[in-house]
């Protein structure tokens, strides 16, 4: 369970930096919505993506090892 860690840590720091950026969304007085912390977006999903491919990855990886051991 502990190689799964990184990939798990990755994925919920993606969360936690996409709830932290929209805590600062408001609509003005002309109804625009105004979002300060939209910039991080892609690197959320970057990093939630990375976090997903790599656990991915090291799952595949131990099937493969556990079918030639």
């Amino acid at each position: 369970m502990k190689k799964y860690l990184l990939p798990l840590i990755l994925m919920l720091a993606a969360v936690v930096v996409l709830v932290i950026a929209n805590q600062f969304s408001y609509i003005d007085a002309q109804g625009f919505l105004h979002e300060p912390g939209f910039f991080v977006t892609p690197f959320a999903l970057l990093l939630f993506v990375g976090g997903a491919l790599l656990g991915l990855w090291r799952l595949v990886r131990g099937i493969i090892t556990r079918i030639h051991a």
